[in-house]
């Protein structure tokens, strides 16, 4: 017997995972593909930027990343193979109340 779905999602990656979550919500039966294996060693994906948190908020999830008790991070570090080291601290943004932080996700 098959299982017939709705919706076919190609690629994992953040905007289709948001599509994915978006249409199952909706009540579709969805289907998430990605040639790619995870979990996988990608900096990027340990890293959450500050604009993401309201984004995250709306889709439900914020709370999910919050109780893996993720690491705040209050700017950067660039590094080059030579030893120097640049920091940047995140610059506080018009309308926030406080400086914006990042997330790192273990």
């Amino acid at each position: 017997m098959m299982n017939k779905k709705d919706v076919i999602v190609i690629g994992g990656g953040p905007a289709g995972c948001t599509a994915a979550m978006g249409l199952a919500r909706l009540g579709y039966k969805v289907v998430l593909c990605d040639q790619a294996q995870f979990p996988r060693d990608k900096v990027c994906g340990e890293f959450i930027s500050p604009a993401a948190d309201p984004i995250l908020a709306r889709l439900g999830i914020l709370h999910r990343i919050e109780a893996m008790n993720p690491k705040r991070l209050k700017g950067v570090a660039i590094s080059s193979y030579g030893g120097k080291e640049l920091l940047i601290d995140y610059p506080k943004l018009p309308g926030m109340e406080a400086k914006p932080t990042s997330l790192s996700v273990p």
